[in-house]
């Protein structure tokens, strides 16, 4: 919540700059960078996220983390906010791969947000939608110098914001990760007492 609290003021504060943000290429492994950004939210809002990876897609892929990162940030934050965090029931998002060559990767990311039923979750009035809409402005510039276009659909009793984003393979990596599973199968178990342990935590 700490984090999330000082991400936004860097966020805010860096609006008008927002297209000169330093681009970073680098190997990452795409759930737990997006787990980070959906446990922020996990203790501050009564609504279930889940995160979904397709079987079929790379974990490791090189690319921005930190962009992506903020675009999720900026995204559910918008969406829980816009709507007081009540009408927001679940927030399922699904990261499935959409085309790839032998050594680059566009992956879909799909948010579908269902709402509560009853009196105060009536379908998303004109002026709701509108100040959502105002709300993802910087989203939708983060996606668009990422290379993507943000959509927002509506489907019944629920909308669907999707995007798509290209990365590069880490193949390299991918060799790494498999050689790492052989090596930690075929270990002995380290005994506690043998082990060297180092915890850092600024949070008293």
């Amino acid at each position: 919540n700490n984090l999330l609290e000082s991400v936004n003021k860097i966020v805010n504060v860096s609006q008008p700059e927002i297209g000169r943000i330093k681009d970073f290429n680098i190997s990452f492994n795409l759930y737990p960078t997006l787990k980070s950004i959906i446990d922020l939210f996990a203790d501050k809002n009564e609504v279930e996220i889940h995160l979904e990876l397709s079987p079929n897609i790379q974990n490791y892929v090189i690319g921005d983390p930190i962009k992506l990162k903020q675009i999720f940030l900026n995204l559910l934050q918008s969406i829980l906010l816009s709507h007081n965090g009540l009408m927001v029931n679940e927030i399922l998002i699904s990261v499935i791969p959409e085309k790839e060559t032998k050594t680059d990767l566009k992956i879909s990311f799909n948010l579908q947000v269902s709402y509560k039923q009853g009196d105060n979750s009536a379908e998303l009035t004109k002026s709701e939608t509108t100040v959502l809409a105002s709300d993802l402005t910087n989203t939708m510039k983060l996606i668009s110098y990422s290379g993507g276009v943000l959509t927002i659909k509506r489907v019944d009793n629920y909308d669907i914001y999707s995007f798509i984003l290209g990365f590069q393979k880490d193949t390299i990596r991918k060799t790494e990760v498999s050689a790492e599973k052989i090596q930690i199968e075929d270990s002995k178990t380290t005994k506690l007492k043998d082990a060297n342990i180092l915890l850092v935590e600024d949070n008293l």
